[in-house]
């Protein structure tokens, strides 16, 4: 139920691939076909007729939500919380993608 992100660097030769992390799905599915539909969507087709459109954000957009997710925690959790993993400069997969439509 998760749609894992890589980054690939064409310029390194030991680790081409380095995982971004994961996003949670709707569909209970495995995905069959992943494309990118326009510069900035994704369409995630899953075997029966469920199609989920993701929008990539861009660094802006994607900061904002980290942001907003790190100030979350730290209200939620206290100061105990700030300090954990995925500080406030840190982006999550879940950051970049926004889900469209299912």
């Amino acid at each position: 139920r998760e749609l894992r992100l890589w980054a690939v660097d064409d310029a390194s030769d030991d680790a081409p691939f380095a995982p971004l992390g994961a996003v949670r799905r709707q569909a209970l599915e495995p995905c069959q076909e992943l494309r990118f539909a326009a510069p900035r969507l994704i369409a995630c087709l899953a075997h029966g007729r469920t199609l989920e459109l993701y929008r990539v954000r861009d660094e802006a957009d994607a900061a904002k939500k980290a942001k907003r997710r790190a100030k979350r925690r730290r209200e939620k959790g206290g100061a105990a919380a700030a300090d954990g993993a995925g500080g406030a400069g840190a982006s999550t997969a879940a950051d970049e993608l926004e889900l469209v439509a299912v």
